[in-house]
């Protein structure tokens, strides 16, 4: 994975890289937007009824097969 310095101190990623945001200090935002961090499928679930208008990003890979839905 290579990351590249675009703008202000942002970054890019290429070749279809990932990045992977877990632990409790973890923080995503996005042109100053601060987005809540899914950590897991509780969380993931816990969407609709918590704040469905909300920014949220993927902190990780979340196996959610065994949901069925």
């Amino acid at each position: 994975m290579t990351l590249n310095p675009s703008g202000n101190a942002g970054y890019r990623l290429f070749n279809d890289a990932s990045i992977t945001l877990s632990g409790s200090g973890a923080r995503f935002s996005a042109n100053g937007d601060l987005y809540t961090l899914i950590q897991d499928l509780a969380a993931l679930q816990d969407i609709a009824s918590d704040d469905p208008s909300g920014r949220y990003a993927l902190g990780n890979d979340i196996a959610a097969s065994d949901t069925g839905t």
